[in-house]
């Protein structure tokens, strides 16, 4: 390990171009990813081979050019070329086996998500310098925030998110604030978006899930929780942490003088409309792939008895 750090710092910043890690982050990807500029550089001509392989049966979904997109992967599998191709496959069948949710897929579509702070994320990381999405239920409105649009929502933070370098190094971690979620709305939640959840962050996303915090849980968020855990692996579920309204474990990873006054820091309260122009800045961006416009079939609400409209397939093969 420490000649694997020697070598991460002393190649930093030479030969790999725009592919180089800044010192810092470098040493940490050495420890938690085994990254070093070799071992980088040699994955990815094995992931690009691998891929070319199957583009050969797939002429449709050309690899990409960019070898900073195909970074996300190996990064998110410790440079495991086998498994990182494993989960660009579960990102590209999520895509293609769900189109409704792509479809006119643009930040001011869900801005109204990330408003009320049903989705959001912080400015600031934690102490291991993960990115830190934000999560308050108790807000949801099933009337005029369905489950696609949350889903979707969460789909374009998480594009967002890992476009940083240090995300794809330390990972993401999400608290999430039960306070004032009610059995109405526990009701109006649907097992197709559990499962959609679960497929999204264990197979079919390019990032590295650290941790689930979860506070002021009421009693029936740890029955669905106990549902929800047979969709997750042994080590999924071993990083959800059910705080209820001892909040005394999050100064652990946290820093309380950044951390909202919500979650038991000294910080400012947490500002959802300041995440919502973040994210509505990138509208032009193109984050969302297989955007379709004038989509005329995408539904705009859901009644909370309503079943599936959409048919959606969460599953992550094609």
């Amino acid at each position: 390990m420490a000649e694997m750090i020697k070598d991460a710092l002393t190649s930093s910043g030479s030969s790999s171009g725009r592919l180089s890690l800044p010192p810092d982050l470098a040493v940490i990807a050495a420890r938690e990813l085994n990254e070093t500029p070799q071992v980088r550089r040699q994955a990815l001509v094995e992931f690009r081979r691998a891929l070319n392989e199957e583009e050969a049966h797939d002429e449709e979904d050309p690899t990409p050019d960019d070898d900073s997109i195909l970074l996300r992967f190996l990064r998110c599998k410790k440079f495991d070329v086998s498994r990182s191709l494993s989960v660009y496959n579960g990102y590209k069948a999520f895509r293609k086996n769900n189109k409704e949710l792509f479809n006119d897929l643009t930040p001011s579509r869900v801005s109204h998500i990330w408003d009320n702070g049903l989705l959001g994320a912080l400015e600031s990381r934690d102490k291991h310098g993960r990115a830190v999405m934000v999560s308050f239920p108790g807000t949801w409105d099933p009337e005029t925030q369905p489950l696609e649009d949350v889903l979707r929502a969460m789909i374009l933070q998480l594009e967002h998110l890992i476009e940083d370098t240090m995300t794809q190094v330390t990972g993401i971690v999400l608290i999430a604030d039960f306070k004032d979620f009610s059995l109405y709305q526990a009701k109006c939640i649907r097992p197709w978006f559990f499962q959609g959840m679960s497929a999204l962050v264990q197979n079919a996303f390019p990032a590295r899930f650290k941790g689930v915090y979860i506070l002021h849980q009421p009693w029936y968020i740890s029955l669905i929780m106990a549902v929800v855990s047979r969709l997750l692996t042994e080590k999924m579920n071993s990083r959800i942490h059910m705080l209820g309204d001892d909040l005394n474990e999050l100064s652990n990873d946290f820093n309380l003088d950044t951390l909202p006054e919500e979650f038991g820091g000294h910080g400012e309260p947490y500002n959802g409309h300041h995440w919502t122009d973040v994210m509505t800045s990138k509208e032009n961006e193109g984050i969302a792939p297989n955007d379709e416009k004038d989509n005329k079939d995408s539904p705009s609400r859901i009644e909370c008895t309503a079943p599936r409209p959409n048919k959606l397939r969460l599953e992550t093969e094609i």
